[in-house]
């Protein structure tokens, strides 16, 4: 889908200069899915060299052709006219130091090249940064730039003959150095030789300014076109001025005559202008892949990131297929995701190169898989395969050699936990075991440590009401399993960052504020069929109390290579929830939340190749969130959302920060009770793809609309959905502003949702209507569409995502028609991995 995409963001393409131009005129603005089109019958003007495009006339380098680029470009161009100035200034140090040394007998006490180098050292500091910050793109700028800088000395060192030309002196400025040119013979001479450097220095300062207007002028296509010309020309005037009060003093040597002085300038401004394309590079639009990279694998999914650089016009694509090793059949997972550096908030502490990532879903634990990346760019032209091969992670298993330990009160519980050791396997009879209990000793990957009741149900560890963890646990390869935790604060904490493979399974947590949780940063645990049973009572939501409740969690992971899987969660605030800023390979699949005072589930933080698939949420106040997502992809596919308070998919960002980059939400069902579909943030959300999903509100709205995304979206790609009931739409598509329209009809016409659909009872084949409030409490419930229903083959083929479909087409929503239900919740003894059924193949 991504070759056929249209976009919202509005970049404008390169065309010549000669076509490109101007609207003199107010105009009429029509949304497009992924674009903002004008119509008009309106005056055009000419206009210069717009983004991408050479500046023309004798200036290298080209406009920045991104607002991110621009950024970079002119702070570099900033400390390069200081660099010049700085350098100037040690030359002009050098020459009063020597000018002493030479007709006073002082000794030297100026270290000419030290003052070059920490001058240099300062520009490279900022290309450092610059670099460090991620923001630059895959600009040239910073492998030009550090050359162009490199090279300044040597021209200034070679400038320095014609400043200093005055060989009356007879002495040398720096006879053992790089320096040329000698000591003035007369403190006049000095005078006059430091005044034009210095009037040089703010030359220099004043023609990189009018370079760096004529990139503003440029990027937003001014009229008038800005004269680049004229300004420097202004510029020179000034230092024509200023030393021609030398000449007509008389106090210049006579080597610097009026053409020697007119000859340094000249230099100067044809040197700054070669530099420009160093500052200002001119966009490279070839894909140049890197060497592909794994994620952290995890038991059912494989991410996979491509560093890249060039491909500034953003116009090549990289699909991914994969097959079990040595089988002759290839599958096709989804296209990787174009992740946007650029659009990452500065601030937030993160720094993602320009790179492709993607996700492979679906796969089984233990098994040996071959990756094919295929790069296509027209510009190269680039057509290349890169390769991998990735082994998902096994299901955890038993100690290889195991020791058995059984306790049956807990004493004997906390002296077999102090005495672990690898390959111990503490059976824990069933009873009650009060208190708070600690394991700090590690197992291995082959020989883990076991804690495992006698039975679910009945082997209790209760923390009598303590603001403590019942369970806590130091090390790594500890497996929690089949018991219960209850009355305590937390019911089990990992608390050791770094801890790896750690595993709660088949537990049942009681009365807690937080169920599960981990530590930053930790690696590999499988949190799975468990059952957790909070404190809040649906319908408490956030709004009711300013979120004093927000922080009791259900199951908190912070770390990378983390699954949550088929859990059931009822009475939390965030039912599941990532606490790790950047987080990588994180998956929640097959999980039931019964209810959610706040989100169902947290992707917040996170940095790319995270994934919900196949959870189903029921009561919740705002069910997925993306708040933020840096850089992406995350990924929310085939959810089932019923009884939402309040948004259904909550793309927010942090305090003033942007709000997510690159999510993928495809496939999901959202049944609310007041509106089908709303977002409601200043934050603005890039690079994002909403296609085949059901929003399903009330038979009768709310308020006017079916849907009010309220916040702006750039690069917002959102088709091929379903909707019901019908009425007003709004979308805020920059740079349009919001956009309102009075029906899906009228959305459509405008361009918006051409392939998506105004749903037609009924829906769902078992009559299920949106309630009348949230406030109702609903069990969870089946989202199979009838046969009747229009979503059916109603949405568009997405590889990876609607692989085995039914029909002439996928259908639209979380449940394919005709493929079996999936499990949500704890599966059935015998059931793993393994052999779970998955999808519709």
């Amino acid at each position: 889908m991504r070759e056929e995409r249209i976009r919202t963001a509005s970049r404008p393409a390169a065309r010549s200069v000669a076509r490109r131009r101007l609207l003199i005129c107010v105009v009429a603005i029509a949304a497009a899915v992924g674009t903002v089109a004008l119509r008009s019958s309106c005056a055009f003007a000419l206009v210069g060299p717009g983004p991408g495009e050479p500046f023309g006339g004798d200036d290298s380098g080209c406009v920045p052709s991104r607002s991110e680029l621009k950024r970079c470009s002119d702070t570099a161009a900033r400390v390069y006219s200081r660099l010049e100035s700085s350098l100037a200034r040690c030359h002009i140090k050098q020459a009063s130091t020597r000018y002493s040394q030479a007709g006073r007998g002082q000794p030297k006490v100026f270290d000419e090249e030290t003052c070059e180098s920490a001058a240099a050292a300062r520009f490279d500091a900022t290309l450092a940064n610059l670099e460090t910050g991620g923001h630059c793109g895959a600009s040239a700028l910073l492998a030009t730039a550090p050359n162009a800088g490199a090279a300044l000395p040597d021209s200034l060192d070679a400038r320095g003959a014609d400043l200093y030309c005055d060989a009356t002196s007879g002495v040398l400025l720096d006879a053992a150095g790089d320096d040329d040119g000698y000591v003035p013979a007369s403190r006049s001479a000095l005078t006059c030789t430091k005044r034009i450097a210095n009037a040089l220095g703010k030359l220099a300062a004043s023609a990189m300014r009018c370079h760096q207007q004529a990139a503003a002028d440029g990027f937003t296509l001014s009229h008038p076109v800005f004269d680049e010309e004229g300004c420097e020309q202004q510029a020179a005037a000034v230092y024509d001025t200023n030393t021609q009060r030398l000449l007509t003093k008389g106090s210049c040597p006579s080597c610097l005559d009026g053409a020697a002085i007119a000859a340094l300038r000249d230099d100067l401004l044809a040197g700054l202008d070669t530099v420009n394309a160093a500052l200002y590079p001119c966009p490279d639009p070839v894909l140049h892949p890197g060497t592909p990279l794994l994620d952290r694998p995890t038991l059912m999914a494989l991410g996979v990131q491509l560093p890249i650089s060039g491909d500034e016009n953003r116009d090549a694509r990289v699909t991914l297929r994969y097959r079990e090793f040595g089988s002759p059949g290839w599958k096709e997972a989804p296209a990787l995701l174009r992740v946007k550096p650029e659009t990452i908030p500065a601030g937030e502490g993160m720094t993602v190169p320009e790179q492709f990532a993607g996700s492979i879903f679906d796969l089984r634990p233990a098994t040996t898989y071959e990756l094919e990346l295929h790069a296509v760019d027209a510009d190269g032209p680039v057509d290349q395969i890169l390769t991998l091969t990735a082994t998902t992670r096994a299901v955890p298993t038993d100690p290889a050699t195991p020791h058995a330990v059984a306790v049956s009160n807990a004493s004997e519980l906390a002296a077999a936990l102090a005495a672990a050791g690898p390959g111990d396997v503490i059976t824990l009879a069933d009873g009650l075991y009060t208190g708070a209990f600690v394991m700090e000793a590690d197992g291995t990957a082959a020989d883990p440590i076991v804690i495992r009741g006698a039975s679910r149900d009945g082997t209790v560890l209760d923390g009598n009401d303590c603001l403590c963890n019942v369970l806590e646990v130091y090390g790594s390869y500890v497996h929690v399993e089949n018991l219960t935790l209850r009355n305590a604060q937390r019911a089990l904490r990992f608390q050791t960052g770094g801890a790896v493979g750690n595993v709660v399974r088949r537990v049942h947590t009681i009365d807690t504020r937080l169920g599960l949780g981990t530590r930053d940063t930790q690696f590999d645990f499988y949190f799975c069929d468990n059952v957790l049973e909070g404190r809040l009572v649906w319908p408490q939501v956030y709004t009711d109390d300013g979120g004093l409740e927000a922080g009791d969690d259900g199951i908190l992971v912070q770390g990378h290579g983390q699954v949550v899987c088929h859990n059931q969660l009822v009475g939390f605030g965030d039912a599941l929830k990532n606490g790790l800023v950047g987080a990588r390979s994180l998956d929640f699949y097959g999980n039931e939340v019964l209810s959610a005072y706040d989100n169902g589930i947290e992707l917040d933080i996170s940095e790319g190749n995270v994934r919900a698939w196949r959870n189903r949420f029921t009561n919740t106040f705002a069910t997925i969130s993306f708040q933020p997502i840096y850089g992406g992809p995350a990924y929310a596919l085939r959810n089932v959302v019923v009884n939402v308070a309040d948004e259904q998919m909550k793309f927010h960002g942090l305090a003033e920060g942007a709000g997510p980059s690159g999510v993928i939400a495809c496939n999901n069902t959202f049944v609310s009770p007041a509106i089908a579909l709303q977002v409601n943030t200043y934050a603005a959300s890039h690079n994002v793809e909403v296609f085949n999903n059901l929003f399903v509100g009330p038979a009768v709205l709310a308020g006017t609309r079916t849907v009010d995304w309220n916040a702006p979206m750039v690069g917002g790609l959102f088709d091929a959905n379903g909707y019901y009931p019908d009425g007003g739409f709004r979308f805020y598509l920059p740079p349009a502003g919001p956009l309102s329209y009075a029906n899906f009809a009228a959305l459509q016409a405008a361009g918006l949702e051409t392939n998506g659909s105004l749903l037609t009872e009924p829906v769902f084949d078992n009559g299920l209507a949106a309630p009348a409030s949230y406030t109702q409490t609903l069990a969870p419930l089946d989202v199979t569409l009838s046969a009747a229903s229009n979503a059916v083959d109603a949405g568009v083929v997405l590889p990876g995502i609607t692989t085995g479909y039914q029909g002439a087409a996928p259908d639209l929503g979380a449940l394919e028609r005709g493929c079996p239900l999936p499990i949500f919740g704890v599966r059935p003894p015998g059931i793993d991995e393994t052999n779970e059924p998955v999808g519709c193949e």
